[in-house]
């Protein structure tokens, strides 16, 4: 560990609130992108002649390169900086986001999106390693909460941006911008950014196998990718659902989407306070079973109630994340916790933000999309019944990562 690690993390919080608020600013901007290509769907489908099943495959594409950029982060981190690795994704990220802006051909726009994905992914573990380097242990709920409100902003700021742009400015154009911020983003943290001046340490094999042994793993794995398809997939897929199958006009529709995420910057903390009076493994079986019922609600709903079925369905998905990273945490020892949460982080991904999209397009194109939502639903609520059988260790270990930031939002 550096001096300047050691140094940095002896500072008062106030004092690093202004690079919380930088790295928070990187956070939006890697994340923003991958989210609002959702309200982009059908202009996209419709100038690149593709269907809705191809739209779906989109998302997978991102999230494979989210995944392979975490699963990557460990490795690249252990031999340049985490500073560095920020750097490097924010470049990945702007020059992606370019590629996406300058898209003629499924071809391009898919391989921008990977790669958008994969600077995503690098950034993520750095971006917490600088937190936990700057602030002191006691602070770093109140830090990671700053570092949070980006992806939660960025799902409300999404469709209300596209709407208030308005049909004249393009997709293309929009991206352009986002990847000239990207290179902003890494010009003002390479001036004015502090932490992260140490190199991560790369996970061994002996440790990954006596995680990958763990039945109790395995199910944190399941619950995890179907929690992030609950959040991050079921919000992909909204627009588009509720233009084609509920009769929504498109500006509506992204409306609602919008307002349905705006109690999600509070809720995550508000459910981790609930997780601890609760109990976090009893906490997940919840949460996971009112996101299920909901979700599945979703394929039922007419058009007169779609809207608050759409609005609780979003404030609940994104109440399993504090309890499941808690959970987590304790079915390992403490010097495994950051290897199995970086093993199950972009598995979660892959499947939640990348497979389920995917599938639920597929299932569009056959005129079937609300099966997508009672399936996704009904997986969730049978997952939380399962998960009833397993020991997660005890009630009252790890509760002090309830605060910890979601996986849809790596």
């Amino acid at each position: 560990m550096s001096l300047h690690h050691s140094v940095a993390s002896t500072s008062p919080f106030r004092a690093q609130i202004p690079v919380l608020l930088l790295l928070a600013g990187i956070f939006f901007s890697s994340f923003l992108p991958r989210v609002i290509l959702a309200p982009f769907l059908m202009s996209i489908e419709g100038e690149l002649a593709i269907g809705h099943a191809e739209a779906g495959r989109l998302f997978l594409l991102i999230s494979a390169g989210v995944s392979i950029g975490l699963l990557m982060s460990g490795v690249v981190s252990s031999r340049i900086s985490h500073r560095t690795v920020i750097l490097v994704a924010c470049g990945l990220l702007g020059t992606a986001s370019l590629g996406v802006s300058r898209s003629d051909s499924i071809f391009l726009l898919k391989s921008s999106l990977f790669f958008m994905g994969l600077g995503a992914g690098l950034y993520f573990p750095s971006g917490i390693a600088c937190i936990t380097s700057l602030v002191k242990a006691e602070h770093w709920g109140k830090a990671l909460a700053i570092h949070e409100l980006a992806p939660n902003l960025a799902f409300v700021a999404a469709p209300v941006i596209v709407d208030i742009l308005g049909p004249e400015h393009s997709w293309r154009s929009l991206f352009a911008f986002m990847g000239l911020q990207s290179y902003g983003m890494a010009v003002l943290y390479a001036w004015k950014g502090r932490g992260g001046e140490f190199r991560g340490e790369s996970p061994g094999l002996l440790a990954l196998r006596e995680i990958a042994v763990l039945p109790a793993f395995w199910m944190m794995v399941v619950l995890f990718g179907l929690a992030v398809g609950g959040s991050i997939g079921v919000y992909t897929m909204t627009p588009l659902y509720l233009v084609t199958t509920k009769g929504f006009e498109l500006e509506a529709a992204n409306g609602l989407t919008a307002v349905a995420r705006i109690p999600g910057v509070l809720m995550a903390l508000i459910s981790g306070m609930f997780a601890d009076r609760l109990g976090a493994r009893r906490a997940i079986i919840l949460f996971s079973m009112l996101t299920g019922i909901f979700t599945g609600l979703l394929a039922w709903a007419g058009e007169s109630w779609i809207a608050p079925v759409v609005i609780l369905q979003s404030v609940l998905s994104v109440c399993f994340f504090p309890a499941g990273f808690a959970v987590l945490s304790r079915i390992v020892e403490p010097r495994r916790r950051s290897i199995a949460i970086s093993l199950c982080t972009p598995i979660a991904v892959l499947v939640g933000a990348g497979v389920i999209p995917s599938f639920m397009g597929f299932l569009a194109e056959q005129e079937r999309f609300s099966l997508g939502f009672l399936l996704l639903g009904a997986a969730m609520a049978v997952a939380s019944l399962c998960s009833l059988f397993l020991r997660y260790g005890p009630e009252g270990d790890g509760a002090a990562l309830a605060g910890t930031t979601s996986p849809d939002q790596g």
